[in-house]
């Protein structure tokens, strides 16, 4: 018998871990790369893009990628919007910096500005929360969501 999981979830393969013995699956992430595999691909979008400069390659090249996986989490489309972005805009570390982060902390800060007690609806992203919150639940959906959720964490431990 052959049961096939598919997510959207990156932590789906940690959650089927804890409950399914390993000699019993066979896990296949496609989307969000490992990081060897995210770096590699990084390293071909960087070499083989067209209107990219060569001292913005070499830099590229160069750089701790831990960095551009930090805000792309291993999704390959995420790092195709890195690579397209220093092109553009030049060479970025802060995550803020990064126009997906930038829209995640924008819808951040308008989900947060709307919470009000008495008109929260209940939270549907968590059904599989046991026992079930009696608040909403925020669940960063990229690297780009949760590097703008840590945002205003960061602003608080400064107060």
């Amino acid at each position: 018998m052959h049961v096939i999981f598919t997510s959207s979830d990156s932590f789906f393969e940690g959650w089927l871990r804890k409950r399914v013995d390993y000699l019993h699956h066979k896990t296949l992430v496609v989307g969000d790369l490992p990081l060897e595999e995210a770096k590699q691909y990084f390293l071909d979008v960087v070499g083989d893009h067209t209107y990219l400069l060569k001292h913005d390659k070499d830099r590229l090249i160069s750089v701790d990628f831990k960095i551009p996986f930090r805000m792309t989490g291993g999704r390959m489309f995420l790092v195709d919007e890195y690579v397209e972005q220093v092109a553009v805009s030049g060479h970025f570390k802060d995550p803020m910096d990064f126009e997906p982060t930038q829209v995640a902390y924008t819808t951040l800060e308008e989900v947060l500005g709307k919470a009000k007690p008495y008109d929260q609806e209940k939270s549907v992203g968590s059904v599989d929360l046991l026992p079930r919150p009696l608040e909403s639940v925020i669940t960063a959906q990229s690297e780009p969501a949760l590097r703008a959720m840590e945002a205003p964490l960061k602003k608080c431990g400064k107060q």
